[in-house]
């Protein structure tokens, strides 16, 4: 995963695009879907996964991890899960 711009690398690390160019991909339904919000899900810490999208209902392929506390994501992006660990290669 890149950074999509300088202003995304500060609070997200944003991936899913497998055109490469930066416009995204399909969703797997075919076509956009619906945001999903719920009132207890908050973007208020690093390590939660959420759908980039290009404004309401608007969901297709690309997603992020936050990097820190987000809040101006939230009712704006769904919030989907959370990273549990790290991965040690060493």
């Amino acid at each position: 995963m890149i950074p999509y711009s300088t202003e995304s690398f500060l609070f997200v690390a944003q991936g899913g695009d497998p055109t490469g160019t930066g416009e995204g991909g399909e969703s797997i339904y075919g076509s956009p879907f619906k945001d999903e919000f719920h009132q207890r899900l908050k973007f208020n810490r690093r390590g939660l996964v959420g759908m980039a999208n290009g404004g309401k209902n608007d969901n297709t392929s690309q997603f992020f991890i936050t990097l820190g506390r987000t809040d101006e994501l939230n009712n704006k992006n769904t919030l989907f899960g959370k990273v549990r660990g790290v991965v040690n290669n060493g």
